[in-house]
């Protein structure tokens, strides 16, 4: 995502932070929408930085790879 951002920086395009995270929003799949959510609900979306829209994604990402982890090895994480 950030690369993403960094190109459109490069190409001389002048968008604001707040501008890139609405366009980076409107493209992100379903699978993001809680989080989305709770950012918008928890934060003015003008304020919230790519860098925090990512870290958001990324921990989303974490947590679904640690469920999916859970039910394939329910041992190696804790369960019976």
């Amino acid at each position: 995502m950030l690369a993403i951002v960094n190109k459109v920086r490069l190409l001389g395009t002048i968008f604001t932070g707040s501008r890139i995270v609405e366009k980076i929003i409107a493209t992100m799949p379903k699978r993001y929408e809680a989080s989305i959510t709770t950012l918008e609900n928890t934060k003015y979306m003008s304020e919230i930085t790519s860098e925090e829209l990512l870290t958001a994604m990324q921990a989303q990402e974490l947590s679904h790879v640690s469920d999916v982890a859970a039910i394939v090895h329910p041992r190696m994480c804790g369960g019976i």
